[in-house]
């Protein structure tokens, strides 16, 4: 555990046992059986390019027994695991492009998933493709259902499954029209968009959740869902990294009647990543914070997994169930933290219609025919299926839809690309800051921001993001003319250095809360705003954590010890001037008196005397507090202001508090409720006292739940702490229920009280370590007793 972290092998010197390779270009590919063509020659970037970037890497090369000579296709011989009758050998085709299939021979005992005391697993293999195979099957061990979801949803099938809450993304998969968007970028033509290496792996991932799904029929949600194939996985990705872009926001300003009536739910999201430079620090270690919040539960939760292979994969974090890669998290020398940004990333078209015809638009002095798309689904009613009919349009723009105001388009960076996995993917076997770099340089990830932190104390902020060239004499934040090609962009995107980011700043530290990116560190380093174009949208107002976090930080004398930074990390302090992106003037309420609005006075004494923490125990505010933030979404959501920031009324405040004190009175009693009695962190048949609020350092986004209690969603879900110095990254990390979501298992819960009290377990990236001191060591679908104990795949 404390030996040196082993360097990765260069991309020249990458052999794999047990596998022939066609050396082809720069790029060494795997010879695929296929049933048509064989994958194009991927290899006409800068040598070692493939090697150099964690998203397209995902899906390359490791089949075990696929290739030709390959010592695992000729062990016919080998048996069965005598415990449950599995093939050691598992045979499965998978869907690729088109028609085009690839014939795996994937040899599980090859693959091992060591369970550690808290169930996180950790995947090792001789190859990445054989690794992403176990990480499907521990996946889908853990948490099969969420995996469901999203494939469901780019099915149009999710509220068949579950109902009314599963037909918004099935609508919105439609209108974004993920289908669509992957057959242009990985059709059945001789040039896709996605690297060799990456498909295979991507491939390898398909074939676990499918063996997982036919060895484990009673567990599928509906039928004629499997077997998936790359294509439904990059539709998968599509859809989650459209929603990292705010389009959501867009959705709901021209939806109106059509997903609204689905309950469509906007709560402020958020995250924190924070990176410290050794010098700023008391251990001489470089130390990164990885806090990014997501729904608690459901497709877009984090899983926590540890995936090692001998090609150099050695990475452990959070991904989504689904997904082939670790998305936020730490290898062996380097990691990083997601926050999402809010640029304008997306562009509203008001279409001119034509007088007569009503599907005809002008452009450019022409009229146009809308392609009309009809969408078709089912919705669950407890024990019926009700059929649904929308219908969408698209237009030169993008997808269109009509409410009662006209027809709008939209034009979204996310529909023009399926590779943000590949980047992912680069990313994860980065060994130092030049291959992360490059990694980024693919550009492929169309949102959200990194910091990042290495082993030889670099730490660095990039706000990322697609921005195409957008004409000068618009105003892009507003409605625009779909009448002209003027405002009709190209996809193409402006390079990474154009965008803000910052690398070793001399005081230290850099951060981002999803705040604006010209206020990442001290102030006489921060970027200037004037120096950027303003067509790219980038927020310019800071939110309370981020103003929280500076001040601590500002008000710290001498360096840092792991301990002071757990303790900024963990603050669920309102600072004075309380604001958030969505209120600015959120200090109202503070400042209202009380004599003035009789029928709020004692709750405005009450907020007045408020010490301003959010800790569960907390009687003399919070709770109020908590759903004063609630309402006040709320009413801005049933009057559609959804642009940042706002200002709100005193009468709008009163009304706010109004129902917050009501809500309070009818449900308990009285105003000073302990925080920890309204809200709570529910788990199956259990709940317990939570603090936080949305926009606190530790934050919790709550929702309704039951006897006006209100249950947490979104929020603090995985958080790491690492520090990168002389040898294995020291890690530390916790989430907030456990690594399974079935109520059977030991893990269902096991960390929800350490998670409460703000406490962290140690996490090693050193396999021998884990094995070591696993409590289950087991080949995915083959687990013939103890013998993966002593097994070397």
């Amino acid at each position: 555990m404390h030996q040196p972290a082993p360097r990765r092998a260069s991309a020249g010197s990458l052999t794999i046992p047990g596998h022939a390779f066609a050396r082809t270009g720069e790029h060494q590919t795997p010879n695929f059986h296929r049933t048509s063509r064989p994958v194009p020659n991927q290899g006409t970037g800068a040598p070692g390019r493939l090697q150099q970037h964690p998203l397209l890497l995902a899906l390359l090369c490791t089949l075990c027994g696929l290739f030709a000579g390959s010592s695992a296709v000729r062990a016919q011989t080998a048996g069965t695991d005598p415990a449950t009758g599995a093939q050691r050998i598992l045979k499965t085709r998978v869907a690729l492009a088109g028609t085009e299939h690839v014939d795996l021979q994937i040899d599980r005992s090859r693959i091992r998933i060591a369970r550690d005391s808290w169930g996180i697993p950790h995947i090792q293999a001789p190859t990445d493709n054989e690794a992403a195979f176990g990480l499907a099957w521990a996946t889908a061990e853990d948490d099969f259902e969420s995996m469901q979801q999203s494939l469901l949803a780019i099915r149009g099938r999710l509220a068949e499954a579950e109902g009314k809450d599963g037909a918004v993304l099935d609508v919105v998969a439609f209108l974004v029209d993920v289908n669509g968007v992957v057959e242009r970028y990985y059709g059945s033509d001789t040039d896709k968009d996605i690297g060799a290496d990456y498909e295979a792996l991507v491939a390898h991932y398909a074939a676990g959740v499918n063996a997982y799904a036919e060895s484990h029929p009673d567990e599928v949600l509906l039928d004629d869902v499997f077997p998936v194939g790359v294509s439904d996985m990059l539709k998968a990705y599509v859809l989650g990294v459209t929603g990292m872009t705010g389009l959501e926001i867009e959705l709901l300003k021209v939806f109106e009647g059509t997903i609204a009536q689905f309950e469509v739910d906007y709560t402020e999201k958020g995250s924190n990543a924070m990176a410290f430079n050794a010098h700023r620090m008391e251990d001489d270690r470089t130390h990164l914070i990885v806090n990014s919040h997501q729904p608690l539960k459901g497709p877009m939760a984090w899983y926590e997994a540890h995936v090692v292979s001998d090609e150099g994969w050695n990475m452990m974090g959070g991904t989504f169930p689904g997904a082939a890669t670790i998305f936020v998290g730490t290898n062996a020398h380097l990691g990083w933290g997601h926050t999402l940004n809010y640029p304008d990333y997306t562009d509203v078209y008001k279409l001119e219609m034509h007088p007569k015809d009503k599907l005809r638009y002008r452009y450019d002095g022409a009229w146009l025919d809308l392609e009309e798309r009809k969408f078709k689904f089912k919705v669950k009613v407890g024990p019926i299926k009700l059929g649904i009919k929308r219908t969408f349009y698209r237009s030169v723009h993008g997808p269109v839809v009509k409410n009662k105001e006209g027809f709008y388009a939209l034009r979204f960076p996310a529909m023009f690309g399926i590779r943000a996995g590949e980047q992912w993917y680069r990313m994860n076997k980065a060994a130092n800051f030049n291959e992360f770099r490059d990694a980024l340089e693919l550009s492929f990830i169309p949102g959200i921001n990194v910091v990042y932190a290495d082993d030889q104390d670099n730490i660095y902020y990039l706000a990322n993001g697609h921005f195409p060239e957008r004409h000068p004499d618009y105003d892009w934040k507003k409605v625009l003319p779909g009448d002209t090609s003027l405002v009709l962009w190209a996809p193409e995107f402006d390079p990474i250095d154009s965008l803000p980011q910052y690398r070793n700043p001399e005081c230290g530290y850099l951060f981002n809360t999803n705040n604006s990116p010209f206020f990442a560190t001290c102030p006489e380093e921060n970027l200037d705003p004037a120096d950027y174009d303003p067509r790219k949208g980038y927020l310019l107002w800071n939110n309370n954590r981020a103003l929280r976090f500076h001040d601590l930080v500002s008000a710290h004398e001498g360096l840092f010890s792991l301990e002071d930074i757990q303790r900024i990390k963990y603050d669920r302090q309102w600072r004075q001037p309380a604001q958030t992106i969505i209120v600015s003037n959120l200090e109202r309420p503070f400042q209202m008196d009380p004599e003035a609005f009789p029928k709020i006075e004692a709750s405005l004494r009450l907020l007045k005397s408020w010490d301003r923490t959010t800790e569960p125990t907390n009687t003399n505010g919070a709770a109020l507090w908590s759903l004063c933030i609630h309402y006040a979404l709320q009413h801005l959501m049933e009057e559609g202001r959804l642009l940042f920031p706002n200002e709100l009324t005193d009468a709008e405040f009163e009304d706010v508090i109004r129902s917050a004190q009501k809500h309070l009175k009818r449900h308990f009693g009285r105003l000073d409720v302990a925080l920890g009695d309204l809200q709570r962190h529910v788990r199956g048949e259990d709940d317990y006292p939570v603090g936080g609020t949305a926009d606190v350092l530790a934050a919790m986004h709550t929702e309704p739940w039951k006897k006006g209690r209100m249950q947490s969603r979104v929020g603090d879900g995985l958080i790491q702490f690492v520090s990168y110095g002389e040898g294995w990254p020291q890690i530390r990390a916790m989430n907030c229920y456990g690594a399974a979501n079935h109520e059977d298992s030991p893990h269902f819960d096991d960390q929800i009280q350490p998670y409460l009290n703000q406490e962290l377990r140690p996490m090693t990236l050193d396999m021998e370590a884990v094995l070591q001191e696993a409590d289950r060591v087991y080949h995915p679908g083959w687990t013939s007793g103890e013998d993966a104990t002593a097994e070397s795949p």
